[in-house]
């Protein structure tokens, strides 16, 4: 059975078994974690492509955690002259900043 919903600003979908969260804040990313932890479930982090191009095989954990929508892993600052990218920017965005 699927069941989808939105909490905050996570979305979660079970589906055969497993729980996938998709959260747009760090804080709604720990939220996921933490919940997880507490159900004794073991989760995933995912982004990007990581669910199949770097785990050689799908994960078997029963929680998976994407961190594609949050934003503050998608953040571009300058501090200083050196700029710093987020875990999830892109080289196009680095490349405008220049």
């Amino acid at each position: 059975m699927t069941q989808a919903q939105a909490t905050g600003g996570t979305r979660t979908l079970e589906l055969g078994g497993r729980t996938w969260h998709s959260p747009r804040s760090l804080a709604d990313a720990f939220a996921a974690m933490a919940d997880a932890r507490s159900a004794g479930r073991p989760f995933r982090l995912l982004a990007g492509n990581t669910g199949v191009g770097v785990y050689k095989n799908w994960p078997d954990e029963p929680v998976l955690i994407s961190l594609n929508r949050v934003q503050e892993l998608r953040a571009v600052s300058k501090v200083q002259v050196t700029p710093s990218l987020g875990l999830l920017g892109t080289r196009r965005v680095q490349e405008e900043q220049k």
